[in-house]
Parts: structure tokens; sequence; C-alpha cells
């Protein structure tokens, strides 16, 4: 299989689900490699250019899954995390909020979808993480500084 075109073909269907097109402007303007760095996917930011890497394990799942993850990573370019946050790539609460708020708007645009495993907020809250004070207070901390940060950056 040829990775450079299952990855157009997987980014050519999600571009055109109903209300989705938006993803085309960025899909069409991010950069892909090929690696086992990361566990399935990430997006990163070097030399002025967003770049998408995938491992092997990526190709394994379904389409539905595919456009996911590729999805997933198309928004955080959206928002772009990789340079509004590159100071803080190792912080693992903000990569959860992150990765939480991505997560409920694909399930809007493709429910089910997300593999097994992905960041999901229903878990937080049926641990009752979202009601602990603390944590609370730590997950409003980092989206404070974080829209603060993307608004200083502009």
């Amino acid at each position: 299989m040829n990775k450079y075109l299952e990855i157009i073909r997987i980014g050519s269907k999600l571009c055109n689900l109903r209300d989705c097109e938006v993803f085309s402007l960025f899909f069409s303007r991010v950069n892909f490699q090929f690696t086992e760095d990361v566990p399935i996917a990430g997006i990163w930011y070097r030399d002025k250019t967003f770049c998408i890497s995938f491992s092997d394990k990526y190709f394994e799942f379904n389409d539905e899954a595919k456009m996911a993850i590729l999805g997933h990573e198309l928004i955080h370019y959206m928002y772009k995390h990789p340079l509004v946050y590159a100071d803080r790539l190792g912080d693992d609460l903000l990569q959860i909020c992150m990765d939480m708020f991505i997560n409920q708007i694909l399930e809007i645009i493709l429910p089910g979808a997300l593999p097994k495993g992905s960041v999901d907020i229903n878990d937080f809250i049926e641990a009752k993480l979202l009601t602990d004070e603390k944590y609370q207070e730590k997950i409003a901390w980092s989206i404070y500084a974080g829209i603060q940060n993307y608004f200083t950056t502009k």
C-alpha cells in the first residue's frame, strides 16, 4: 500500500463529508511523514511548517477511524495547538484538555468513529474527576492560560 495515496484517499473522504469542507483548506497545507515515533498520529510544527506524522498502526484502522484520527490532527492544526503550545508539549493535562475538546467535536462529525481508548469526556465524568475541585481548577487554569496565550500570539 502506498501510504501517501491512502492519506489522500482518507483526507478526500473526510473533506467531502457534509459541513466538513473546512478540513480541505488545512489538509492541503500540511505535510505528512511516516514514523514509529508516534503511537498512532501526531502533529508538529517545524521549520515554519505543520506536519502530521503517522505510525504503521494508523493504517490498521477502518476508514471511519482513520478519518477521525486525521480529523483530530487537523483540528489541532486549525487551533494552532503545536504553535501556540510549543513550550508546553510535555504538559499531559493540557494535552488531555485539548484532546477532550477535539474529540467532542469529532463525536458530532463522525459519531462513534474514534478508536477505543481515545480521550473521552464521559470517562472523566464517570470517574468523577470533573467534579473534583482541584482537578476542575487545573483544567480551568489550563484552558484560561491557553486562551490568553492564543490571543496574545495572534
